[in-house]
C-alpha cells in the first residue's frame, strides 16, 4: 500500500496549537468572532495550518459568510492538499450555494483522499 506523503513537512508552532485548541472551546460555546480571532493568531504564526483555516470555515459558515468560508477552506487545501475534510466541507458549502457539479467533484475528491486513491 503506497502512503502518501506531503512534499514538505508541516510543522505547527505549539502557540498556533494552544490558539487552535481554545478556538476549538469558543466554537463549540458558540463564539464565532472570537474563535475567529484566535484562528488568525495561530495561521498567522503558522500560515499553513490547515486545520485552521478550516475550522475558520465552519465559522464563516456559522456567520453567514460563504464567500469567506470558501476563501478559508481553499486556504486549507491550499497549505494541505490532503486535507480530506477541507475538500469536503468545500464541496458541501459549493453544494448549498448550488453550485453542485463543481460541489460533488470535490466530494468524491475527499472519499478519494480518505481512502488513500490519490
Amino acid at each position: 500500500m503506497k502512503q502518501i506523503i506531503p512534499k514538505e513537512q508541516i510543522r505547527i508552532r505549539p502557540e498556533s496549537i494552544n490558539f487552535y485548541r481554545k478556538a476549538n472551546e469558543f466554537f463549540n460555546e458558540g463564539e464565532y468572532e472570537r474563535t475567529l480571532e484566535l484562528l488568525n493568531e495561530a495561521v498567522r504564526l503558522t500560515p499553513n495550518f490547515s486545520s485552521a483555516f478550516c475550522l475558520m470555515g465552519h465559522c464563516s459558515e456559522k456567520l453567514g459568510l460563504d464567500e469567506n468560508a470558501l476563501e478559508q477552506y481553499s486556504q486549507a487545501i491550499e497549505a494541505d492538499p490532503y486535507h480530506s475534510k477541507a475538500w469536503y466541507y468545500k464541496g458541501e458549502m459549493l453544494n448549498r450555494l448550488g453550485r453542485t457539479e463543481e460541489g460533488n467533484k470535490l466530494i468524491e475528491k475527499a472519499v478519494a483522499l480518505s481512502f488513500g486513491r490519490e
